[in-house]
């Protein structure tokens, strides 16, 4: 899931960089082990998931503008 997901938000945000695979990876695990959860509440509620992913990136400034955040989950 990590690989891909970096690969849709490098494609989506036209740049092709390191931090993105780190920002997926630090939205997977503070999902994951921020509680007991699982694929499964992923698909039950995708926004939030979604917004998590968005806010690790404009964190690390690979999404800087509302347009994208907003396509990418709430902020």
């Amino acid at each position: 899931m990590h690989a891909f997901l970096a690969f849709l938000v490098s494609h989506h945000s036209g740049k092709v960089l390191p931090e993105i695979g780190h920002a997926t990876g630090d939205a997977i695990n503070g999902y994951y082990f921020a509680g007991e959860r699982d694929i499964s509440d992923i698909k039950r509620d995708p926004e939030e998931f979604a917004g998590l992913v968005a806010r690790r990136l404009r964190k690390n400034y690979i999404i800087t503008d509302e347009k994208t955040a907003r396509q990418t989950g709430r902020c």
